[in-house]
């Protein structure tokens, strides 16, 4: 596992914001409810209907936790 967010990992570069905390991950996406750069793809995707089509929320977002 890359050390630095600059280091070369397998799959390309830390796509995470820069000096965050835990894990590296080039698989990230930017979290509409609170704004952060998280791990992983979005718990929530809004198609349509209730929400904004388009729309992505974290885990914590999309259950009310924060």
């Amino acid at each position: 596992m890359a050390k630095r967010c600059d280091a070369e990992m397998r799959h390309g570069r830390c796509r995470l914001d820069p000096g965050h905390t835990g894990a590296h991950s080039t698989v990230a996406f930017s979290c509409d409810g609170c704004g952060k750069r998280r791990r992983g793809r979005p718990t929530f995707v809004g198609r349509d209907g209730e929400y904004e089509r388009g729309i992505q929320l974290c885990y914590l977002c999309a259950n009310g936790k924060t």
